[in-house]
């Protein structure tokens, strides 16, 4: 089977609509957040330097910064499917022993692990690109000013998709320490994002009833 990254936009969503596990809503969380990094970086690559010479390398900075965002982004879409599958291979591992029930559950708790810490990972990565719509509202090319706003709620579709995946298996993490820890940053970058949207949608509205 083709890695997830290798697939056409058309054989993706085939396989998403599938009757395969993967990929689900992880895969779909992190390539929404991907989705809105390079929008961003499309507003900046549209914002050149001969029509808008003063913010050049603001501009180019924050490029770069996005694209590298984005290529995590893809990674860890990939990373969370075969997160997913690695755990739905533990629940099948024998337990007809005492010892066999002891590693299956002790690779049951670390393959948890693994599938709350990746889309808490795309949390982190998609909450980064906040500062960079923000920055892009103010000085990118205002004929693209909608595609700034079309990233901030796709920003917000990923983050809100990647905390279900984070709490599905979070719930069943017998660390109690670790997994509090997970669900509260959780919500700390929510609360860090919703502050930034705010700010960032009221002059991407403002801008366009003006």
């Amino acid at each position: 089977m083709p890695q997830l990254n290798d697939l056409s936009i058309s054989e993706y969503i085939t396989s998403l609509a599938s009757s395969a596990a993967t990929p689900g809503g992880g895969a779909a969380a992190g390539l929404t957040a991907a989705q809105a990094a390079a929008l961003l970086e499309m507003v900046c690559n549209l914002t050149n330097r001969d029509t808008f010479p003063t913010v050049a390398d603001q501009i180019s900075v924050t490029n770069h910064a996005c694209k590298s965002i984005r290529e995590d982004l893809l990674d860890l879409t990939a990373r969370d499917a075969q997160a997913f599958d690695q755990l739905m291979a533990c629940y099948q591992l024998p337990r007809s022993t005492q010892e066999e029930v002891d590693s299956r559950t002790a690779r049951l708790q670390q393959a948890l692990r693994a599938a709350a810490g990746v889309p808490l990972e795309v949390m982190r990565e998609t909450v980064k690109l906040a500062i960079h719509a923000a920055l892009l509202v103010e000085i990118g090319n205002p004929n693209l000013i909608t595609d700034v706003g079309v990233a901030i709620h796709l920003m917000e579709a990923a983050l809100s998709s990647a905390r279900l995946n984070v709490l599905i298996n979070a719930r069943l993490i017998t660390d109690s320490d670790f997994a509090v820890g997970c669900k509260s940053e959780t919500i700390e970058i929510l609360k860090r994002f919703t502050a930034q949207k705010n700010g960032c949608l009221a002059p991407v509205e403002e801008k366009l009833h003006t």
